[in-house]
């Protein structure tokens, strides 16, 4: 006999009940689509890198990371396609040496603005594609996959996403 009332009992649960569980695992569910967590390099190095893209990348690529004819976006949905599946370490060599363009040597080509520089302009393009800075501090070989620090909204920096792609071939071709 209890077993039937408690097969009763389920049966005739208030929605309101139901409705809550249907909520709080709406929230569990959405709670997996947050912002990857802190800690794929720190403010610091990404207000320098800010700085340093500002002097170096900025005329090229757009002072929103929009890009502009063959200077390709660093941000936004189509970058994070391009290159999400590559890790930091593998932009920060791509962006060593071939930005600027030009023959590796005279300052003002590939290769000139010296490894913390790029190592900061890596972790600011990072930031504008959503990543939030931590305590650690990126280095050149961080194997740290773009997808992973980078879920793709702005982050505070403050630059909006961009429209077209900055593939790995369109940067090693100079754009």
């Amino acid at each position: 006999m209890s077993t039937m009332r408690r097969g009763r009992s389920l049966r005739t649960m208030p929605r309101s009940f139901v409705g809550a569980v249907v909520a709080v695992a709406g929230v569990v569910i959405a709670s997996g689509q947050q912002p990857a967590p802190a800690g794929a390099f720190t403010a610091g190095q990404a207000q320098a890198g800010r700085e340093a893209y500002s002097a170096a990348c900025a005329s090229c690529h757009r002072p929103d990371l929009r890009g502009a004819g063959e200077a390709p976006p660093l941000a936004g949905a189509n970058f994070l396609t391009a290159w999400g599946s590559l890790t930091a370490a593998d932009l920060f060599g791509r962006i060593r040496s071939t930005m600027p363009p030009g023959p590796p040597g005279p300052p003002g080509s590939a290769g000139a603005l010296g490894d913390a520089a790029y190592v900061s302009i890596v972790a600011y393009i990072l930031q504008a594609n959503g990543a939030a800075a931590g305590s650690q501090a990126l280095t050149a070989d961080s194997s740290a996959r773009i997808s992973t620090v980078s879920p793709g909204s702005p982050g505070s920096s403050g630059q909006s996403p961009a429209g077209a792609v900055a593939s790995p071939s369109a940067v090693a071709a100079g754009a």
